[in-house]
Parts: structure tokens; sequence; C-alpha cells
């Protein structure tokens, strides 16, 4: 609700919801205090509902009794109910025969997901905090069933085990185009424990982009656009260089190379 007041991060907005446009699974990632979660609550979530997309974010619970795919399922489910939706599901297979790293599969490719006016949805599943995969769960297996569910639902077929409950008799559901698309959020220091993992996961590995620190100029649509009348841009130059402790000249070239601490700022 307050997406109004926050500047500075417009590229970034377009960049990053283009991906996310084009892509099943787009990575974020950027070193700690760099404004990611800022980026995804003030900017990409207003551009992404004005499109028609439903953002979701999901901070996975680590070492608990729920699956990582029930989390999520949950977390979709009661985002769309939270808008007066519907979650469409034609079939006679319940999730619960369907084994656990095929489970997010099954449900976001036979699913469809309206809102409270009958339009259709496009859920946005964001991971936020994702290095905390790594930081905050000592169970390996657990993080491999995670990346096994995310190898199956960059597929529009079938996983093995899902196609065999298709196989043994009477069992059946309708294959929905799958819509919706999934946002990791990570620290830049654990992309390498990210690449552990993804080396056979083509849509983890191909679409990632990195958000830095904002230079002068994004700097001072922070500061000044907000309220016009507030500050003059004298003022705020002095505030760049007590935040980032050097003096800050006023032209294309020092502010471009400028680097803002954002939570600083």
């Amino acid at each position: 609700n307050d997406a109004y007041r926050f500047y500075g991060r417009d590229r970034d907005i377009e960049l990053v919801s283009n991906a996310i446009y084009d892509n099943f699974i787009t990575t974020i990632y950027g070193i700690s205090g760099a404004g990611k979660t800022s980026l995804l609550n003030a900017g990409l979530t207003p551009a992404l509902i004005a499109e028609n997309y439903l953002p979701i974010r999901v901070r996975l619970i680590h070492n608990s009794d729920k699956s990582y795919s029930t989390q999520i399922i949950e977390a979709v489910s009661n985002a769309i109910e939270s808008i007066g939706g519907e979650v469409e599901y034609e079939g006679a297979i319940s999730l619960d025969k369907v084994v656990e790293q095929e489970k997010l599969w099954f449900f976001l490719h036979t699913r469809r997901f309206w809102s409270k006016h009958n339009y259709s949805i496009r859920p946005v599943i964001f991971i936020d905090q994702f290095e905390e995969l790594f930081t905050k769960n000592d169970d390996a297996y657990k993080i491999s069933l995670f990346f096994e569910m995310i190898n199956a639902i960059q597929y529009d077929t079938p996983p093995s085990n899902t196609k065999e409950l298709l196989e043994n008799g009477t069992d059946y559901f309708e294959l929905e185009c799958n819509t919706s698309r999934i946002v990791f959020v990570i620290r830049e220091d654990f992309l390498a424990r990210l690449e552990d993992y993804s080396y056979g996961i083509a849509a983890l590995r191909r679409n990632r982009i990195g958000i830095k620190q904002m230079n002068g100029h994004q700097a001072l649509e922070v500061i000044l656009n907000p309220n016009p009348s507030l500050i003059t841009r004298e003022g705020a130059l002095k505030i760049l260089s007590k935040v980032s402790g050097k003096e800050v000249i006023d032209s294309d070239r020092s502010l471009g190379r400028l680097s803002v601490d954002t939570s600083i700022l």
C-alpha cells in the first residue's frame, strides 16, 4: 500500500518483472542490505498485480513436520482464498497419493486459479531468504528432495511416479497449462551452495538477476521524489555524503560510480 512512496528502482523493477513474465523460475541475488526484500514488496508486487499475477511471499519453515511442498501449496491456496478466489481441480487423484518430490508439480499442473470475479490468476511464488534452506536445515536429504521437486516442476510432462498412477487403472486428472512462476531471493554469498544442487536443473541456472546497491542517481530519487518540496538537491547531496562517508560531487559520472548502502540510507 505504501509502494507509491518508494523510488530509485524503476529499471530493476522492469528488468526483474520481464524476467518473471518470460521464465518459470527466476533467481534474484544480491549482498545483504542491497534491498532485495524491499524491491519485492514495494516494487515487484504492485507491478505484478497490475499484470494479473498474484504475488505470494513464502518464508519456508525449516526442520518442520510440514514438508516444503506442503508449505508452498498451503501458501498458494491460502493466498487465493484470501482474495475470495478459487482453486479448481478436475481429477480423481488426491495429493496424498503423490510422492513428496512430485506434489508441487501435481498441484501446479492440475489446478486452475480463479479470482473472486472469475478471472484467471497466475501465482508468483516468492521464496524469500532462500539461503535459509542451507543455514537453517541440517537435513541434507530434505534439501535434496526440495531440488528434486524444483527439477520436476520445470517440465509439463508428468514425472515418473505420477505417470505410474495414471497407468494403474481408473485414476485420472485434467492436465492444465502451468502459468505460475517461482522466484528465489537469495544472498549473493550463497550462490555457490545453490550451484551445488542446481547443476542438473537448467531452469535454476539460466535466469539469475543480481541486485546491486543503489548508485547516486537512484539514491537521489529516493530522497527527493517522495516529497519534492521537503528538501533541496543540495541537502540531498549532503545526506549522500554522510551515508557514503565521502564527499559527493553533483556530476553524472560521480553519482553513477557511487555505491549507497540502502539500509543506512
